[in-house]
């Protein structure tokens, strides 16, 4: 695959050529701190598209965060904390995950909370 990129003030315009393939395709756009958006699938026959895309910024209220208790109540600060889907999963270790190289893992911080930023949220966008 080749691309190529533009832009011209705030908006970008990205050029694929596609060497070999397997219909139907997805392409995912991907901004850092930004909500990723997916293409509708792409099928055989279509030489060339246009999609337009808006990025959004994550809405917290809808990300996968949480906190992480000890049995006391008390913070579980430096826990990790694993989301698994069916394109991603996680080794579990002596104590603690293995990351895989393609494990979505994050470390709890001093009050417990964790955070998967969108960027780490697998195509289509879901939560599980």
């Amino acid at each position: 695959m080749a691309a190529q990129q533009f832009s011209p003030g705030n908006q970008w315009a990205v050029s694929l050529t596609l060497q070999a393939y397997r219909f139907p395709l997805l392409v995912r756009f991907e901004a850092v701190g930004y909500e990723p958006v997916v293409s509708e699938p792409l099928t055989q026959g279509r030489t060339q598209v246009t999609y337009n895309v808006a990025l959004k910024r994550p809405n917290l209220d809808t990300a996968v965060q949480g906190v992480v208790l000890l049995p006391d109540a008390s913070p579980a600060v430096g826990a990790q904390v694993a989301l698994c889907t069916a394109e991603k999963g996680v080794t579990l270790g002596t104590k603690r995950f293995l990351d895989r190289g393609d494990s979505l893992i994050v470390t709890a911080d001093a009050k417990g909370h964790f955070l998967f930023p969108a960027e780490l949220i697998p195509c289509g966008g879901s939560r599980p």
